[in-house]
């Protein structure tokens, strides 16, 4: 029973210190690296951050409020395709209202009519591939029937469960430029990210068109994506470039996205590249936003590369250890490889490696057990994060258990007290049985010589 207390008590203390660690303001699970193009980007919010590694590459004002535009239906989609299960069955209904809704506004359009009916999957392709704003209204329609209202509640109620603080939404479209409708790069990218693992998300924004089959209105028709760099014809286009979603308003072009090259991959969100010349008022010719992403990826590919720095074979660190025999160090590993993304001339031999470790830890310990954490350094900068786990098995000592507590007991001055006490009532109890066996001898000696006197009188008579 004492052996299973102690290891609760343990495992409840590195419970407590690692939560602590883990959500102290000084540490982010996603690694902030920092480093700094050659160049200069013209939007006004930046993040560009490496999937394979966790690793912020680079951030530019990432909780500057701007307008998202259409990158607002990332999240219209989160909020059907958590709602709706099988979007290929389900279907909608263009209503009346929702054109009215639309009447005298610019937005992009799939042109759909009233009362035509199509899949969601179909009203998705639609809304993600070719910014239709009418599909965008009609989904929201779907889920909560004729109160678009209630649909933008369940959007930003989504996005403050997802951390996006700095996140407001006012339509399912992003149409309106309403400075009440606002986001950032790093909330786009907690929100984009989080869509890229909803089935049927990735399959629709990954593709350049989308063909959908004859409606109760008209014959078949095609969608086909905004995102230029994904198109073979386009002078933008960028092959490692797997899509998501394009937004443009007067305010800015913006253009979240995902990129894979030779094993890496990446996500960029940008907003609030120029759409206007700020001092003539003229629409700037081509789009920003897709220049800023593709240099930025183009930085990335050429710059850095994974460089195995430690492996679970190879002690990390060690750590005081106590209750063991004849063992006072326990050595600690990481969980796995930890690889790092740094710059093709970085040295390595210059990472710094700083560990958020309790002073000691008691035995038993089980191999593999997380003990701590560690963060590393580069320049400045954070590279890596990981978890440190015992190198091996350690069983607990009982002698040496016994004495260390003794020993630690010792140092209370009730505890001390205590043990003179008992040391004094030990003592009397000694001199006690002492005098009671010596009394008792006497006594034996007494009955003895009596007995000898008796029997020379009786041998006397006889």
């Amino acid at each position: 029973m004492t052996n299973k207390i102690a290891n609760k008590i343990k495992k409840i203390l590195i419970f407590i210190f690692i939560f602590s660690f883990i959500f102290s303001e000084n540490i982010c699970l996603s690694i902030y690296a920092a480093y700094k193009p050659s160049f200069e980007t013209e939007a006004k919010g930046c993040y560009l951050f490496n999937i394979d590694t966790e690793t912020v590459l680079f951030e530019k004002n990432k909780d500057l409020k701007l307008a998202p535009a259409s990158l607002v239906t990332i999240m219209t989609a989160i909020v059907v395709l958590e709602k709706i299960k099988d979007i290929d069955k389900t279907t909608a209904v263009a209503k009346g209202y929702i054109f009215d809704d639309l009447y005298g506004k610019a937005g992009a359009t799939a042109g759909i009519l009233r009362g035509e009916e199509l899949t969601i999957r179909q009203l998705l392709e639609c809304m993600l591939t070719q910014s239709a704003c009418e599909a965008a209204m009609i989904l929201a329609d779907a889920i909560c029937e004729d109160d678009i209202s209630a649909f933008v509640d369940l959007m930003n109620n989504k996005a403050k469960a997802l951390g996006a603080k700095n996140t407001c939404f006012t339509t399912p479209h992003g149409l309106n430029d309403d400075e009440n409708e606002y986001s950032t790069a790093y909330d786009m990218f907690l929100i984009t990210r989080y869509a890229m693992e909803l089935p049927a998300f990735m399959d629709i924004v990954s593709q350049t068109a989308h063909e959908i089959p004859a409606t109760n209105k008209r014959n078949s028709f095609s969608v086909f994506t905004t995102i230029e760099p994904m198109k073979k014809s386009s002078k933008y286009y960028y092959p490692p470039i797997r899509g998501i979603k394009t937004g443009t308003q007067e305010s800015g072009r913006s253009f979240v996205s995902s990129a894979t090259k030779d094993g890496f991959t990446y996500m960029c969100c940008v907003l609030g590249a120029p759409y206007k010349n700020e001092k003539t008022g003229k629409i700037i010719a081509g789009n920003k936003a897709f220049e800023e992403t593709i240099k930025l990826y183009d930085w990335a590919f050429d710059n850095f590369k994974l460089k195995t720095v430690l492996t679970p074979d190879s002690p990390a660190t060690e750590i005081s250890l106590k209750y063991a025999f004849n063992k006072d160090h326990l050595k600690l590993s990481t969980e796995k490889n930890i690889l790092v993304l740094v710059p093709d001339s970085a040295d390595i031999s210059q990472i710094k490696t700083e560990y958020n470790l309790p002073e000691v830890i008691s035995a038993p310990i089980t191999k593999g057990e997380i003990l701590g954490t560690a963060k590393m350094t580069l320049n400045g900068s954070d590279i890596a994060w990981f978890n440190l786990v015992s190198f091996e098995n350690v069983d607990r000592s009982w002698p040496v258990y016994i004495l260390s507590s003794i020993k630690n007991l010792m140092k209370f001055l009730f505890f001390r007290i205590f043990i003179i006490i008992l040391i004094l009532i030990l003592f009397l109890l000694i001199i006690i049985l002492y005098f009671r066996s010596k009394n008792k001898k006497l006594r034996s000696k007494s009955k003895l010589k009596s007995r000898k006197k008796i029997n020379k009188k009786n041998n006397i008579f006889r």
